[in-house]
C-alpha cells in the first residue's frame, strides 16, 4: 500500500504506523481478486503510547472502475468489530 500526506512513510509499505502527528492520511492498497475478501484494519499501541486513535474516512472499494463498497454511501457495509461507527 502507499500512503500520501504530513508524515506519511515513502514508497509501499505493508503496515503503517506513526504517532506525534495529526493529520490525515490518503492511502491506497492493490487487494488480490477473489471471492470473499475481507479487508481489515487493526489498531494496536506499543503500552507506552495509547494516542488519539485512528479515523477512517473515505472507504472505496473499486474493482475494474466499478465501485464494490463506498462506505461514505453505505457505512452499514462496515463491522466496527472493537471499534466504535460514529457518524460526522
Amino acid at each position: 500500500m502507499r500512503a500520501r500526506g504530513r508524515g506519511a512513510p515513502d514508497g509501499e509499505v505493508r503496515s503503517l504506523a506513526g504517532t506525534g502527528h495529526r493529520t490525515w492520511w490518503s492511502v491506497r492498497a492493490d487487494v488480490p481478486t477473489a471471492d470473499g475478501v475481507v479487508l481489515r484494519w487493526e489498531f494496536t499501541t506499543d503500552g507506552r503510547d495509547a494516542g488519539r486513535g485512528v479515523h477512517l474516512d473515505g472507504v472505496r472499494v473499486v474493482h475494474a472502475e466499478r465501485t464494490l463498497l463506498d462506505a461514505e454511501r453505505h457505512p452499514e457495509r462496515l463491522v466496527a468489530d472493537g471499534f466504535y461507527l460514529r457518524d460526522r
